[in-house]
């Protein structure tokens, strides 16, 4: 999900509907930085000698690994309620209004997705079905 949609999403935010302009070159260079943070976080590595920049990023890495893993697992776990009862502790969030978001933003740019994958590929016949099952479920 970090390498597919997050990580891609701050490198892109204009691509990705979150911005309406390109950032600045510093504010790119700085979204770089925070996705390649973020990306070795989500694989539970710390950066290495082939980038000694990123050295200071370790502590944050290390000190919330437990945390990734249990967003990971809670991620991937099956739902103890229906997904809109479900509201982030912090921000008062609807969880099913945003998944909704998500499909919405699947389904208005699957014509894009078709053009740039082959109409063949597996994951994309699949997106297709999923959406199509969320969506007359929704309706």
């Amino acid at each position: 999900i970090f390498l597919r949609f997050f990580c891609p999403a701050l490198l892109a935010p204009k691509s990705f509907g979150i911005t309406s302009e390109h950032p600045s070159p510093t504010m790119t260079r700085d979204l770089t930085l925070i996705a390649k943070c973020l990306q070795n976080l989500a694989n539970f590595v710390e950066f290495g000698k082939k980038e000694p920049y990123m050295a200071p990023c370790n502590a944050f890495i290390t000190e919330n690994i437990p945390l990734m893993k249990e967003f990971l697992y809670q991620l991937g776990s099956p739902l103890d309620r229906a997904v809109d009862e479900i509201a982030t502790k912090r921000s008062g969030l609807n969880f099913g209004r945003e998944m909704a978001r998500v499909c919405f933003h699947l389904k208005d740019n699957f014509d894009a997705m078709q053009q740039k994958f082959t109409k063949s590929d597996p994951d994309l016949i699949e997106l297709s079905r999923l959406l199509e099952i969320l969506s007359t479920r929704v309706a």
